[in-house]
């Protein structure tokens, strides 16, 4: 929690000091939550399983802070953990959002701050954290401070100039930390009522703390940090074509230099058309970015998706299937434990190389079966390519859960997830299979 320390207390002192100046409206609400969580294969293997019955205690708070020039939004949860079996060690564990803007002066000059501390995957391709407590997992946090200039031109045109810095750290040896400084210029202008405008141009500076080289050639092994530099340009439009309705599409081009080598230039893209009426949404998307993988200098994530989503009676219903393929824009680096950041025993990859691709499907559902009980149903499959030969290519998870509202600021949740590995669809051998059974009660202060 040092950079939380170090950055983000401070600013939020500052907001929550002005409370007293502008009259804001400042909401605290505090909770207490127990959680039994049992599951019968905590290190998800398919050779050495073992059972774990964790207890969790979950004190958390959350803020919301509303003033004529500033606000705050802040959640907060710390977590105790006890292991019963003893497959990992007994821990404290933080989960924090922090958003918040302080007006500097009135709507002119502007300050957004952010912060996220949070459990995640370290496999940026396949996230593990809805089925597991802590298996292949990392805690992250990112602190971001972006002091803008709002630019008013009439009541059509709007443009942002500001800086940008934030702060990356991992807390796990497999974790790349990194610094991240810039600046950025956002212009927007409604040329007709339903059609809108946006040019963008954005300029980062980005070093990596101390990462492990290796020569495969000679054997070499040398630590340096890593810094890399990128412009990027792009343009886009959004149409309502009907009431909640869009059109929209964002086209760009980026050059990623970095310190070592030659650099990079690529096409990016956001864009998408959606469909939507009192009961059903249906939206098609395609998007081109930068993920944010915590054992890779830089990789680009590109995803196709096509959902559909439906109000019922007395529920949802949805579903979703999408391709992505993620391209090692630099996987040169190594971990300060020797391995590999782009895979384990093997060279790494030319940058701009296929690391991995997979397709998703998802299939989502909510009823009200009382006034104070619902239950929801959410069952996900996908195939992702191997990047080790160890690697499980199809994946399935499922999640059913009950809620029962106890009372006005009362909850309780049972929930049974199952998760499975194979080689092969259809065929149990050497695959991972495991259970879980979790029961927790909220209570709001």
């Amino acid at each position: 929690m040092k950079a939380v320390a170090r950055y983000m207390l401070p600013a939020v002192f500052l907001l929550l000091s002005r409370t007293a100046l502008w009259g804001g409206e400042l909401r605290f609400v505090p909770s207490l939550g127990v959680t039994e969580d049992m599951t019968d294969n905590a290190n998800e293997s398919a050779t050495n399983k073992k059972s774990e019955f964790l207890t969790v205690i979950r004190p958390g708070v959350g803020i919301n802070y509303l003033a004529p020039n500033s606000t705050l939004d802040l959640a907060y949860r710390l977590d105790y953990r006890n292991y019963l079996n003893g497959t990992s060690r007994d821990e404290f564990t933080h989960t924090m959002a922090v958003a918040g803007t302080i007006g500097v002066i009135g709507q002119f000059l502007k300050v957004d701050v952010s912060d996220t501390f949070s459990r995640v995957s370290i496999d940026v391709a396949r996230d593990t954290t809805a089925e597991s407590s802590s298996y292949a997992q990392t805690d992250e946090n990112i602190v971001t401070v972006s002091p803008y200039l709002d630019w008013r031109f009439g009541e059509k045109s709007e443009l942002k100039t500001g800086a940008r810095y934030s702060d990356l750290r991992y807390w796990s040896a497999d974790g790349i930390d990194r610094r991240e400084a810039g600046g950025f210029a956002e212009y927007t202008r409604q040329l007709t009522p339903p059609l809108g405008l946006t040019l963008r141009y954005d300029y980062n500076r980005t070093r990596t703390e101390k990462l492990a080289f290796h020569d495969w050639t000679t054997g070499a092994t040398w630590f340096t940090p890593v810094t890399y530099y990128n412009n990027d340009v792009s343009a886009g439009l959004k149409y309502e074509y009907s009431d909640r309705s869009f059109l929209y599409g964002t086209a760009g081009y980026s050059w990623q230099h970095f310190s070592y080598r030659p650099g990079m230039q690529h096409y990016f893209w956001d864009a998408g058309i959606t469909k939507q009426s009192d009961s059903t949404l249906v939206a098609l998307e395609s998007k081109s970015r930068y993920a944010e993988d915590p054992i890779s200098v830089s990789m680009r994530q590109i995803t196709h998706s096509f959902r559909v989503e439906r109000l019922l009676a007395r529920g949802t219903a949805g579903g979703s299937v999408s391709y992505s393929k993620y391209e090692a824009a630099d996987t040169a680096g190594f971990g300060t434990d020797g391995i590999s950041i782009s895979a384990v025993g093997v060279p790494p990859e030319q940058p701009g190389s296929l690391d991995r691709e997979g397709v998703t499907i998802q299939l989502t559902g909510t009823r009200e079966l009382s006034p104070r009980l619902t239950s929801s149903l959410t069952v996900t499959g996908d195939r992702i390519s191997r990047r080790l030969a160890a690697d499980y290519p199809y994946h399935l998870y499922a999640i059913a859960t009950l809620n029962y509202l106890l009372g006005p600021r009362s909850t309780a949740d049972l929930s049974y997830t199952y998760a499975a590995y194979r080689n092969h669809p259809g065929s149990g051998e050497g695959g991972v299979d495991v259970n879980r059974v979790v029961v927790q009660f909220k209570r709001f202060f």
